[in-house]
């Protein structure tokens, strides 16, 4: 049984994949077409929502297939902007993981998505298109597709797969709960520190995403940027109220 129950409403598809049981939500397919809005063409906006579809799908199934590894039957959600991999079950459910082994579960996802856009891109360039390196808030560099392959919907397909799967998996690295780098930065300050590795933790995730927040809103007028981290920074908050210290 999976951690979200086997009737969740609103769940749109249901298929397998490597024997992984996936369930896609209409919460996933309402987040794509809102974020695909400024697509100039009806085309554009139908190959970002696929693109989005395969980038999260791919990124999920890292954690999957990792958690397959260690004995458990792991289940996809692809849910609003993102996904969950519940991995509660199998024999990997009796064997208690360690700090490092919870952190390779939380790195495969977003290594799947960054390993899928360097491969997408080296697919484009070896089709013949120029790929140029821009540079997000002007420090991380993110691959683009220069010059159009065929169609301009299969090229807007291959840069939406690219940009998905680079931005989504440096996004996911930021010690921000419940990202997959929040993860990581709490099993890391927990073997630092046990007694209050979990609260330094939140502290570090409240105040990066604090800083995202702003750094996406004021220095890049990217709306998408406040809301995400500002609501990931008030949950953060949240969490530490009840057991901190801090505040």
């Amino acid at each position: 049984m999976s951690g979200w129950g086997p009737d969740l409403e609103g769940v749109t598809w249901r298929f397998d994949l490597f024997g992984i049981p996936v369930r896609v939500h209409v919460a996933f397919w309402i987040c794509a077409l809102l974020l695909g809005l400024n697509s100039n063409t009806l085309t554009e906006l139908v190959a970002w929502v696929f693109a989005m579809f395969v980038a999260i799908l791919v990124h999920e199934l890292g954690h999957a297939l990792m958690a397959q590894r260690y004995g458990f039957r792991p289940e996809i959600l692809l849910y609003g902007l993102g996904g969950l991999t519940d991995y509660s079950g199998g024999a990997g459910g009796l064997k208690p993981l360690g700090s490092w082994d919870r952190i390779y579960l939380a790195l495969a996802g977003p290594l799947a998505g960054i390993a899928l856009a360097i491969g997408v891109a080296v697919l484009a360039a070896g089709l013949g298109a120029q790929i140029q390196i821009a540079r997000i808030f002007g420090v991380i560099p993110v691959p683009l597709i220069a010059t159009p392959i065929g169609s301009q919907p299969l090229t807007s397909f291959l840069q939406s797969i690219i940009w998905i799967g680079w931005v989504w998996g440096l996004i996911n690295l930021m010690p921000v709960y419940p990202l997959d780098g929040g993860h990581i930065a709490r099993e890391i300050m927990l073997w630092l520190n046990p007694q209050r590795g979990l609260e330094q933790s939140l502290v570090l995730s409240l105040y990066c995403a604090l800083f995202l927040a702003c750094l996406g809103f004021f220095a890049h007028g990217s709306l998408f940027m406040l809301l995400l981290f500002g609501s990931l920074a008030y949950n953060s908050y949240a969490l530490l109220r009840g057991m901190s210290s801090y505040f």
